[in-house]
């Protein structure tokens, strides 16, 4: 059983003795702190408050989060496989320019949550909410879009610029998304609602659009 940490202190001295690793941290209020190229493998945060961290660099390769609040957190450069996110407050965290491999984000509010420039494989979208979701220039394959209730909800999504290959995003609501200069490669868009969208220079290819509301000007071969 991996040991449990419950006070600041400990936390920072775990940190400092890089035996961090593997730990559980519960109920720890974080907000603000900065650490740089932290090894946060395996570790658990259980309802803690991450509001406002900067853990650039940081590795969470195996790391699961349990009901924590990460509202403008930034984890710029990060590693990311086999994470969990469940039950998590995601609103404008900063993921920018890492790497997700078999990541799941589950129940989490994601709204103008950070993802450019990150490579994304394998992994699972199940939020509440992801409005403006931001993922320009990144690069994601075999991921997929899901809402335990109604239609994924990926209103005002930015994805300029980004590759999607081989995604499923069955039944999402994309509205007025931006995806200009965009490539969708052999995508699941049944049902995908794409009103008002903005799509210059935008391709799909080989995608599933049965039923699918996809403006006039989005090429598909």
């Amino acid at each position: 059983m991996s040991e449990v940490v419950e006070s600041k202190e400990q936390f920072l001295i775990r940190v400092r003795d890089q035996e961090q690793r593997g730990c559980t941290f519960r109920r720890l209020r974080l907000s603000g702190l900065r650490l740089v190229g932290a090894d946060l493998t395996d570790v658990t945060f259980d309802a803690c408050d991450l509001d406002g961290m900067t853990l650039t660099g940081a590795n969470l390769t195996r790391a699961s989060f349990s009901r924590v609040d990460l509202r403008r957190t930034v984890i710029d450069r990060g590693v990311f496989k086999r994470t969990t996110f469940t039950d998590c407050n995601l609103t404008e965290l900063d993921l920018n320019h890492s790497l997700l491999e078999d990541v799941e984000f589950v129940r989490c509010d994601m709204d103008n949550a950070i993802l450019d420039h990150t490579y994304l494989g394998n992994c699972l979208f199940n939020p509440n909410r992801a409005y403006g979701l931001k993922l320009r220039n990144a690069l994601l394959i075999r991921c997929r879009f899901s809402q335990d209730q109604g239609a994924p909800e990926l209103t005002r999504a930015q994805l300029s610029a980004a590759m999607v290959v081989e995604s499923d995003l069955h039944g999402a609501c994309m509205m007025r998304a931006d995806l200009r200069e965009a490539l969708l490669i052999k995508c699941n868009l049944h049902h995908v609602l794409l009103r008002d969208a903005q799509t210059h220079s935008s391709s799909l290819v080989g995608c599933v659009t049965q039923g699918a509301e996809l403006p006039a000007t989005l090429s598909s071969t």
